[in-house]
Parts: C-alpha cells; structure tokens; sequence
C-alpha cells in the first residue's frame, strides 16, 4: 500500500488516467460480451486467393471467404488467383488464365464474373488490384 501512496502523490495525474483507463476497458468489456459470451461485434471476413489442382494437373483460380471457396474458373484451362479487393459486397479478384491457345491472358473477376485484360496474343499477368 505504501508504494501506491507514494506513487499516486508523485505523479498526480495518474490518479485521473488510471481510473479512465479502467472505465474504458470496463465499458469496451460490457459492449463487446452478451451475457451468454458471445461477442456482439461482427467477426471480420478473411479472403485468401491462390489456385487448387484437381486430378488432372489442372488449376482453377478461386478465392476462400473464411475458410469456404469459391471457384472462379471451370477445370478446362489452367489458372491462377494472385490478389483480392472487396468493397462492401463486391469481390474483385485479379489474376492470370489460359486461354484456348495456352496463352497466359490477365484477367480480374468482380464478383465471380470475368474481364480479360489483354487480348490473348502474347502471355501476361496481373498480380495486385484496387477499386476507387
């Protein structure tokens, strides 16, 4: 008990710190818990973009929302996802696929749909994405 008399003396305006510091976690404990423990906050989603090989040595380009995929092409040429963006509802994912020729053509898809880039002549790729 000394120490904390002495401390609280020499060093006035933590007696006015400390007591808000313990509200405010107090307060933040009380909004984020039901009573039951579960959280009143919403879970934030996790993406996570790449490619999955079937049987076949095929890859098909698709994303994960929270651990479930979502494929974004079908298995009849290879292809890859290398980067997301998601604004509100909308999921753009950008990324590189073959087409008919096995020429690597650059590619984004907004919410599953797809948006070829070039025109398929010569093999290229895109690796990040941003929506303004």
């Amino acid at each position: 008990m000394t120490f904390n008399v002495w401390f609280f003396n020499n060093f006035p305006v933590m007696k006015t710190l400390i007591p808000l510091a313990l509200l405010f976690v107090t307060a933040r404990l009380f909004s984020a818990c039901n009573k039951d423990g579960s959280s009143t906050l919403a879970s934030p989603a996790v993406y996570v973009v790449g490619a999955h090989q079937n049987t076949s040595g095929i890859d098909t380009a698709l994303y994960w929302k929270n651990g479930s995929s979502v494929a974004l092409t079908d298995e009849s040429e290879d292809a890859i996802a290398s980067g997301i963006y998601v604004s509100c509802s909308d999921v753009y994912v950008i990324g590189v696929a073959n087409n008919s020729s096995h020429v690597s053509v650059a590619k984004y898809w907004k919410n599953g749909s797809p948006v070829i880039l070039t025109d398929g002549t010569r093999n290229a790729s895109a690796n990040g994405i941003v929506v303004k």
